[in-house]
């Protein structure tokens, strides 16, 4: 079980610290998709996932081998809490849906994000939080926390996602081009996240 968690910190690691880098190094915002977000989390439920699967071996285990009676209760508690992961990772993936821009700050998202519209000549109408491509009759979502440099852009009808990928290709290629303002504060966090977690898992490893 040691060796489980250490590997699984040293990939959360390595993926939060890589990311955290790409923006602090390179000085310019990026986009990626959102279920890369999904799939960390997952991969972080996944000790939570085997340590139950695990305990319920070593009561089945010891049952047979003390013959004994098996343990119904333990057991049916033990299986109603791995229930609770695939609803948790099926919300999730239905919330994770879109793209997420880091190193952004409001006016650079908001900069961005119309130019690429009007180069896929796509008309929009801003509103709160959403702006609607009237040409497609489509909302498209953007949500921005500027202060922590980070963005999320999704389409709510699912019948436009190439549409949204064309978005987020036009902001990748404009991100990359052009100088705007940055905002590197979660770029910075994740970079002492994945550090903290790789030496988490250099302690485990060291125990075992």
């Amino acid at each position: 079980m040691f060796l489980i968690f250490s590997i699984v910190f040293v990939i959360l690691g390595l993926y939060l610290l890589i990311t955290g880098l790409r923006g602090v190094i390179t000085k310019k915002p990026f986009v990626f998709s959102a279920k890369s977000n999904f799939w960390l989390v997952a991969l972080a439920f996944s000790p939570s996932i085997v340590q139950p699967l695990y305990s319920f071996w070593q009561l089945y285990s010891s049952s047979v081998e003390h013959a004994e009676d098996f343990e119904w209760s333990l057991a049916l508690l033990l299986l109603f809490s791995l229930l609770i992961y695939p609803v948790i990772l099926a919300f999730l993936w239905r919330q994770m849906r879109g793209y997420t821009v880091l190193g952004v700050t409001d006016d650079s998202f908001r900069e961005a994000l119309h130019a690429v519209l009007e180069d896929l000549r796509l008309p929009f109408e801003e509103r709160l939080s959403k702006l609607r491509l009237t040409s497609l009759d489509a909302d498209l979502e953007a949500n921005v926390a500027g202060w922590m440099g980070v963005a999320n852009l999704r389409i709510k009808q699912r019948e436009h996602q190439e549409t949204l990928e064309r978005i987020a290709n036009g902001l990748k290629h404009y991100f990359a081009a052009s100088r705007v303002s940055i905002n590197m504060v979660t770029c910075v966090y994740y970079i002492i996240l994945g550090v903290l977690i790789m030496a988490s898992a250099g302690i485990i490893v060291s125990l075992v």
